[in-house]
Parts: structure tokens; sequence; C-alpha cells
């Protein structure tokens, strides 16, 4: 995780500001689950939530054809921060090292 993560951070990321990333650990076990979490969501002072199927790096973004919603709603953003804030208490994701 430390070998994606420096890389995600200096070559993916484009800001030197970094946001709370977050990764399922599923997706590293050799015998894990056949589907892991495949949404990205960006949840902005409860306030705003962006859902979308595309990864965030320049190759995904840039030839590939995703979709995604940007909501301004503060019901809907503090639903999904809730959402995944449980994903992340019971340990189903965990941060991206720094």
């Amino acid at each position: 995780m430390r070998k994606f993560a420096d890389r995600f951070w200096d070559e993916d990321w484009p800001g030197a500001s970094r946001p709370s990333v977050f990764y399922d650990p599923r997706a590293l076990e050799a015998e894990g689950p056949a589907s892991v979490l495949h949404a990205k969501a960006v949840v902005v002072d409860d306030e705003v939530v962006f859902v979308t199927s595309a990864n965030l790096t320049e190759a995904a973004l840039d030839r590939n054809i995703e979709i995604g919603l940007l909501i301004r709603d503060r019901a809907i953003a503090v639903s999904v921060s809730t959402h995944f804030q449980v994903l992340i208490d019971r340990g189903l994701l965990r941060p991206l090292p720094d």
C-alpha cells in the first residue's frame, strides 16, 4: 500500500493539499471476495457530494467514458458521508497513507 500511496500522491494527485482518501483492504487479499468497493465519492463540508464511476486518475478521466453526479443537497451529502464513516468505523475502509 505504501508504494501505491507514494505513486498516487507524487504522480496522480495534482495538488499540494491532500484530502482524506480511503481504500478497501479486501482488494489486496489474494483470496479476497469477488467484488469490492468500486464507487468513488467526494463529500465537501456535508453540503455537496460528487459520486462517479471514474477512477480518479489521468488515464481514467482522459480516455474512459464515465459518468458522475454532482449533488448540492445537504441531506444527501450527509447521508453519503455517514455511510462511508460507518464503513471506516467498521474497518472496511482504511486511510491511504500520506
